[in-house]
């Protein structure tokens, strides 16, 4: 069994899960007495009963030694590992919640993506980019402290001025500019609307415009 928790998964899955309408869960019954199953809204594992009666216990072990978790570290890392990995493996299966009330575990995933600027504009068009779109451009400026300018060696104070003016007009060259700063476009996505875009069709495959990973948690 594959000791990680993080997974590459399609990034129209990705964008399904993290928009609010793929958000719910639902209690099913399951064939155990006085155990039901948390799935994604809609769908039903395909799990044998044995299956079932171990995963619940499983779970159910987790949560009680939960709080000894300093203690049965151990114990616990290995009981994760398998929780985790049946519930990827089982379309839609999320924990189990008990009938006492005291047993309820959760078991989901928490999705990353990492959004391709070149492939949002391939997929989505000039038309639709601005409207799905927005960027921030971040600069980062590494100063070598104590190097002499015309206004003085370099140092803190000096570093905070320099941030509002042109770095030029205090005696650096062009070419220290290029290893002074460096520029970062931060792209941020209307994930809802580029959401609506995929399930209505407007945009067919949205799989070029990033990279989506799944890491799995246990609550």
């Amino acid at each position: 069994m594959a000791a990680s928790d993080k997974f590459p998964i399609p990034l129209r899955t990705a964008l399904q899960r993290r928009t609010t309408s793929h958000k719910e869960y639902d209690v099913m019954p399951s064939p155990l007495d006085g155990v039901s199953i948390r799935t994604e809204r809609g769908v039903q594992p395909e799990m044998s009963v044995r299956e079932m009666a171990r995963y619940a216990r499983t779970a159910a072990t987790w949560r009680a030694r939960k709080k000894f978790v300093d203690f049965l570290s151990g114990y616990q890392a290995r009981r994760e590992v398998y929780l985790k990995q049946t519930s990827r493996e089982k379309n839609g299966l999320r924990g189990i919640v008990a009938d006492d009330g005291n047993t309820v575990v959760s078991v989901h995933p928490q999705t990353k993506i990492e959004w391709n600027d070149k492939g949002l504009q391939d997929v989505l068009g000039p038309a639709a980019y601005p409207e799905v779109v927005s960027r921030d451009l971040e600069l980062t400026f590494t100063i070598p402290m104590g190097r002499e300018t015309t206004l003085g060696p370099m140092n803190v104070e000096l570093a905070d001025t320099l941030a509002r003016l042109a770095f030029r007009g205090v005696g650096f060259s062009e070419e220290e500019l290029e290893t002074l700063v460096k520029s970062k476009t931060i792209v941020r996505v209307d994930e809802d609307k580029l959401q609506d875009m995929v399930a209505s069709g407007q945009v067919t495959d949205v799989e070029p415009a990033g990279e989506a990973t799944e890491t799995w948690v246990i609550k």
